[in-house]
């Protein structure tokens, strides 16, 4: 299946003033900040990494804007990154970050805008924190589901196959990972989904470690089952379904510890279970429990500055 994405900009590095990353974020509950979803992107040229001039109808495709020569090389990073030294186009799209003091000043609210074949922005995802930042992966997984699929592991259960999966294996302190868990259950069976009264619904559960945050488990709408034997209705999920589930690498919550190891880069195990009761059309069978376990690769946030040219003016 091919998807066409007219622009993805990502505003995370946009400022060249210092050369640090930023974060990205969520839609549909995204802070008031950035232009209105509807209104068209401003127009912009800037000079790319390579020296090449980039505008809107040249970025055309799936590709995203961020900064730095240097740090593009150090990234073997290929697509056009572009600097902003006056921050006159992070104004004009209304992301200028206003706690960005010293060697950040000039920097934009971290995020991305999705924007048309038409030049109006569709999406756009940004955090109310802007120490936190959504991956880009996570951003195309959250618009394109069927783009990113990495499989982690495959794991067979009593009455189930369970594969994980992850939007990323590295990342830096700050970043947004959708853990990501596909249920496939065989014909004719079904479990209880959360909120059921009276059953043990599936549930996914997280013991993460410290410097890692979790957001609330998402799960599908449930199909609605009529219990003949019962006169009763009751939510399940069968077939196949997906439960997702967003932890975020933190900073400012870091102790000594965590700060200690994610200055490093090091790997990070987040483990938990997915807790469940499979029933078919005559029988429950005993509730189950499937051990989960993902890792990321975090590693240090990128501090160099960026070159003299292009800092923030």
């Amino acid at each position: 299946m091919k998807v066409k994405i007219a622009l993805l900009i990502s505003v995370v590095l946009l400022a060249a003033a210092s050369g640090q990353e930023s974060h990205l974020s969520t839609g549909g509950s995204a802070p008031p900040i950035g232009l209105e979803i509807g209104q068209r992107a401003p127009q912009f040229t800037l000079v790319d990494q390579f020296g090449h001039e980039q505008s809107n109808e040249t970025l055309k495709g799936p590709k995203g804007t961020i900064v730095l020569m240097d740090f593009a090389k150090r990234h073997k990073i290929g697509f056009p990154i572009l600097a902003d030294p006056n921050s006159q186009v992070i104004r004009s799209f209304n992301v200028l970050n206003p706690e960005a003091k010293g060697m950040t000043k000039g920097m934009a609210q971290p995020g991305f805008f999705f924007i048309d074949e038409s030049g109006a922005i569709r999406e756009k995802y940004f955090e109310a924190k802007y120490t936190n930042r959504f991956t880009a992966n996570n951003v195309i997984g959250k618009l394109f589901p069927e783009l990113t699929e990495e499989v982690s592991d495959t794991i067979e259960a009593p009455h189930l196959r369970l594969t994980l999966s992850q939007s990323d294996r590295t990342v830096v302190p700050g970043s947004r990972v959708t853990l990501t868990a596909d249920v496939e259950l065989p014909p004719d069976v079904h479990v209880y989904s959360p909120g059921v009264r009276g059953y043990k619904p599936v549930q996914l559960i997280l013991h993460t470690p410290a410097g890692i945050e979790s957001t609330p488990a998402i799960y599908p709408n449930p199909k609605i089952l009529y219990l003949e034997a019962i006169k009763e209705q009751v939510p399940v999920f069968d077939g196949s379904f997906r439960i997702k589930q967003d932890v975020i690498v933190g900073v400012s919550k870091l102790g000594d510890g965590a700060r200690a190891l994610f200055s490093t880069g090091k790997t990070v195990s987040i483990v938990g279970e997915l807790q469940y009761q499979a029933c078919d059309k005559t029988i429950c069978y005993p509730p189950g429990s499937v051990p989960v376990k993902w890792e990321l690769q975090v590693r240090p946030l990128e501090l160099k500055r960026s070159p003299k040219a292009i800092q923030h003016k």
